[in-house]
């Protein structure tokens, strides 16, 4: 079973906080509040849409390092594109680059789960196991880091 862990990006501030607990409330109504915590003997209520900016989930995923994968995170990763003598022919070539996605929650008629799409609007769904053979390393996120995709979002 993954861990359920929340992070905010501060619009204000242009800070990330960590310390973040869901709740309250219908996220698409005014109604909507997140409590963050600040301290372990103080705690806060801010409305959702004038102060948090964005929530983001943990998708229980961790990069190559270790480090957790948040939703807007950006990866960098090691991509393998295969050119083929034909259709039913071998390998002639493979081609090894880096390139950067955004982790995006996803979900449609037939999957549901967390997906990267690159800068040009690429997508493609994420597993543990399609992580480990991409080399995925956190590099950002798209509020702090927008830039790393190279592209608009």
């Amino acid at each position: 079973m993954r861990e359920i862990k929340f992070r905010a990006w501060d619009k204000n501030k242009k800070e990330m906080n960590f310390d973040v607990l869901a709740g309250g409330g219908n996220p698409n109504d005014d109604n909507w509040y997140c409590p963050i915590v600040y301290s372990d003997d103080h705690q806060d209520w801010v409305n959702f849409d004038e102060h948090c900016g964005y929530i983001m989930q943990y998708t229980g995923l961790k990069d190559t390092n270790g480090k957790e994968i948040y939703e807007g995170d950006i990866l960098k990763c090691k991509v393998k594109k295969r050119k083929f003598a034909n259709k039913f022919d071998w390998v002639v070539e493979e081609i090894v680059f880096e390139k950067n996605y955004v982790v995006e929650w996803w979900e449609s008629s037939s999957n549901i789960g967390y997906r990267v799409r690159d800068g040009k609007g690429k997508t493609m769904m994420i597993k543990p196991s399609s992580l480990n053979t991409m080399k995925a390393e956190v590099i950002g996120n798209i509020y702090h880091d927008p830039n790393l995709l190279g592209e608009q979002l």
